[in-house]
């Protein structure tokens, strides 16, 4: 509402700008290193004689991988369902 005094009170305005313009630049932030990341995570690293990467050596069972185990009573340790 234009006739409201509250609008135009600077503390009010610098306030709301400096928090914006925080959660902005946090943003911003948290996107350049995720970017990063994601760049360095794809980039092949050229193997050396008979090593190979972690996940070559590692077998994960699909099935074992998709199956979902539900404790028959509550634990203690995990929220219940």
């Amino acid at each position: 509402m234009v006739s409201d005094p509250k609008c135009y009170n600077p503390k009010i305005v610098r306030h709301l700008n400096r928090s914006s313009h925080r959660k902005m630049s946090q943003d911003i932030h948290r996107d350049h290193v995720m970017r990063k990341t994601i760049e360095e995570s794809k980039k092949i690293k050229p193997k050396m004689g008979n090593e190979s990467s972690y996940m070559d050596k590692s077998f994960i069972d699909t099935q074992e991988a998709n199956d979902m185990v539900i404790a028959m009573e509550q634990t203690g340790i995990q929220p219940p369902i």
